[in-house]
């Protein structure tokens, strides 16, 4: 698992000291906008539960709640419609989740990459981009749901 932890993180330059799963540590260099969305999905916004320990437990409940939802999506898009519908629906997903974490990254005020740093907003806001995202997410896994045959 190390061996392809290691390549997956030299194959993308990605920045950042990493501990893979056997605890070795690796240090790479920052190259690009696949490098921002691969750490926008490993790493999700941390608020520390030291300082606000509810605001720490809806984020990951967020988190969580958004990582299941778009496995349920992409889950329906295979089911329903085959192979290549299903991929799109993983590039989708990779998208919206970018989206969640740059909002929620934004609304708590921590770092966030440089095309997304003009933007400024409170907390509140990107609560509710993140809940338009989980409701939009719920609708078309309905859309895809509504009308398809089971297979036996």
């Amino acid at each position: 698992m190390a061996v392809i932890e290691l390549f997956i993180l030299k194959m993308f330059n990605m920045s950042s000291i990493f501990t893979t799963t056997f605890g070795e540590r690796v240090n790479m260099e920052d190259d690009g906008v696949i490098v921002e969305v691969i750490q926008s999905i490993i790493i999700a916004p941390y608020v520390d539960p030291q300082s606000n320990w509810l605001l720490a437990i809806f984020i990951v409940i967020l988190n969580l709640l958004t990582f299941y939802l778009l496995g349920w999506l992409i889950g329906s898009a295979f089911y329903g419609f085959g192979v290549v519908i299903g991929l799109v629906f993983i590039g989708i997903s990779i998208v919206l989740v970018f989206i969640e974490n740059a909002l929620l990254s934004i609304g708590l005020g921590l770092t966030v990459p440089e095309r997304l740093s003009s933007y400024d907003f409170g907390l509140p806001i990107s609560i509710i981009g993140v809940v338009a995202i989980i409701i939009i997410v719920l609708w078309v896994i309905r859309q895809l749901t509504k009308k398809v045959a089971i297979k036996m």
